[in-house]
């Protein structure tokens, strides 16, 4: 009888839990709505990045690692982020910080740069982040100009 009992707790539990999920991502999604008196409601998305290392030499451009590593970021940005709505800790956020990186320092460096902000990036490390940093929309500055 008791097994039974646990058993439906767990299941309104897993039924409220993704009630929840489902209400917050059809909120983020609502605000890519914008109404006009003229034309009917569109969705307005993030224009597309271009690929990382579209303006250097040839050696660059087309390195096997460095197509593994532009064309991976390529991705996440153009296809993956759009559809996760995670809100980043910092601006820039991490993937445009690694876009960033990869075209102002070498490979190493930016791989390095990009892993280190990584796993800065939680919430539980913006308790240990000086206020003074933030920026209006509650986002922490953090360029890829002062590495």
């Amino acid at each position: 009888m008791k097994e039974n009992s646990l058993g439906i707790n767990y299941k309104i539990f897993i039924f409220i839990l993704c009630l929840t999920r489902l209400n917050s991502q059809v909120f983020s999604f609502e605000k890519y709505f914008i109404k006009s008196e003229f034309n009917e409601n569109k969705i307005f998305f993030k224009k597309k990045k271009e690929y990382v290392f579209k303006n250097r030499n040839v050696f660059i451009k087309y390195n096997p690692i460095s197509l593994l590593f532009g064309g991976s970021l390529y991705i996440y940005q153009n296809k993956i982020s759009p559809l996760i709505q995670f809100g980043c800790l910092y601006e820039p956020s991490c993937s445009e910080f690694a876009r960033q990186s990869l075209k102002k320092f070498n490979l190493v460096k930016a791989v390095l740069l990009s892993a280190d902000r990584l796993t800065r990036c939680t919430r539980a490390a913006s308790i240990d982040l000086h206020p003074v940093f933030m920026l209006d929309n509650n986002k922490f500055f953090d360029p890829v100009e002062i590495y």
